[in-house]
């Protein structure tokens, strides 16, 4: 049983390099955490207001899609909201939906810009 020999050759070849870009990675090779998403969005950045992941930065902040909306809405429809509780209630990716006062009183305590909501 004869085997075809081919000469070694270096995967990382000089020769097969373009300037400037570096070498393909193995497939499965994991991504480092400074790699960016299709969006150009950090992937590991949180919602300021409820830590779910971020979409990008609205309104000032960086925020998910749900608490951008949130306070669009909030802000466009000049909606007042009263709180059952104590005017604390914890805001965060589980709860952000039970109180709409504390969750608009968080996302302005944050830095979210009403102004730039009409901008």
């Amino acid at each position: 049983m004869a085997l075809a020999m081919t000469p070694w050759r270096d995967p990382v070849d000089p020769a097969d390099l373009v300037i400037g870009l570096p070498p393909p990675m193995p497939p499965g090779t994991p991504q480092s955490s400074s790699s960016s998403d299709k969006n150009g969005q950090h992937a590991n950045i949180e919602c300021v207001v409820c830590g779910d992941k971020s979409s990008g930065k609205h309104y000032g902040q960086f925020t998910c899609e749900g608490c951008k909306s949130f306070f669009k809405r909030s802000v466009r429809r000049n909606l007042t909201y009263t709180c059952r509780g104590n005017r604390n209630c914890p805001i965060d990716q589980h709860h952000r939906n039970q109180c709409q006062y504390c969750r608009l009183k968080k996302c302005l305590k944050m830095g979210m810009r009403r102004e730039v909501v009409f901008g």
